[in-house]
């Protein structure tokens, strides 16, 4: 990964946080970068990479099944993709963001585009193929979320070093901090995000990983500062099923002996854990939502925790602004168009129990 970086190969492509002059978007698209915070962004910029973005559509179908010809209520053309979810939501809740990623194809312009009209920084490498495509349908009556995702562009060793380069330059420009989210394309190997996250370590930028499968087994060892893995994900790392808020605390403190400072696991409708060697914190809301669907939920939840900790707050502030994100994202239809005022109201709910030492499951005291 290391290996000589080619100047010959595809254009790179860095852009302004600003409109393309001329564009409107659709309704869905226009005006996603403004209405979220009302506050103006401050600071060095938090940088996301997102190697696997692309456009997603989305379709609103109540009483989906499998069989017979649908007609969506509602539909939602935007651009998706873990760090990209992200970058949207830390760009809603206030702060400046920048986006590296690859894009490819029809699919990779549309990407960029819509990214810009929301106001976002980008980096982006070209490569050749298309972007990838994600397809969801969601029917909010019968809790129904159907998604299918292409793998996205075929991309080679060249492709990867020219990543690598480009993030080196990125970190040596001391953003912030830097979340490293979702899957690579095909031919990226599985340890792609590991020099990434020993890059951020050499050069004290802080770092989170929030990836599956191979590309969190590949990475994890990295020790990265933040691990945000789901439930399932977690039982993944471990090699073992985890079962429960207090068998998910023990499994996290496990992972943070290993090396890594903090780490939050989400856990559906059961909220989220925050560990460290010193803490172990369990929140949850007790605000009714009006779910529609939980796509980018967890990106939500990022989102909101890498906020609060610009911000200045403490571990248990973060974790009850991350919870609230997180379910904000839940009443909105697409990846991560939350809106900062709903996430405070919803804030206001979020409560937070620390575990007593045994971490038995009867042991959860609420702690305020």
């Amino acid at each position: 990964m290391h290996g000589n970086i080619a100047n010959s190969g595809p254009a790179e492509t860095p852009s302004p946080p600003a409109p393309l002059p001329g564009e409107r978007g659709t309704r869905a698209q226009r005006g996603r970068g403004e209405g979220g915070s009302g506050r103006e962004p401050r600071g060095a910029p938090v940088l996301a990479v997102c190697l696997n973005g692309g456009p997603d559509k989305v379709y609103e179908v109540p009483g989906f099944s499998t069989r017979g010809i649908h007609r969506p209520t509602r539909t939602l053309s935007c651009v998706g993709g873990k760090g990209n979810n992200f970058a949207r939501v830390l760009h809603r809740l206030g702060h400046r963001v920048r986006i590296l990623g690859f894009s490819a194809g029809w699919a990779g312009r549309f990407m960029e585009d819509n990214l810009r009209r929301e106001g976002l920084g980008l980096r982006m490498l070209r490569v050749a193929g298309e972007s990838r495509l994600t397809t969801t349908i969601v029917d909010p009556a019968g809790s129904v979320h159907t998604e299918v995702n292409e793998g996205g562009p075929d991309i080679g060793a060249g492709d990867v070093d020219r990543a690598f380069a480009a993030f080196r330059e990125e970190i040596a420009a001391r953003p912030a901090f830097c979340v490293i989210a979702g899957s690579a394309p095909p031919g990226a190997p599985d340890s792609v995000y590991g020099p990434m996250i020993a890059e951020c370590r050499r050069a004290g930028v802080p770092v989170m990983l929030d990836a599956s499968r191979r590309w969190l087994l590949g990475a994890a060892g990295s020790a990265p500062d933040v691990l945000k893995p789901n439930q399932p994900e977690l039982s993944t790392l471990i090699g073992r099923e985890v079962t429960g808020p207090s068998d998910a605390a023990q499994a996290a403190r496990d992972v943070v002996a290993q090396g890594t400072s903090t780490v939050l696991v989400t856990l559906g409708g059961d909220g989220a854990l925050a560990v460290t060697s010193e803490e172990s914190l369990h929140a949850r809301t007790t605000c009714q939502l009006a779910v529609i669907s939980a796509v980018a939920s967890g990106d939500a939840f990022a989102a909101g925790y890498v906020a609060a900790l610009l911000e200045g707050r403490p571990l248990r502030d973060r974790l009850a602004m991350a919870v609230a994100c997180g379910a904000a994202n839940a009443e909105v239809l697409g990846p991560g168009f939350i809106e900062r005022g709903r996430a405070e109201h919803i804030l206001a709910s979020v409560v937070v129990h620390t575990p007593r030492p045994a971490l038995r499951e009867e042991g959860w005291s609420e702690g305020h």
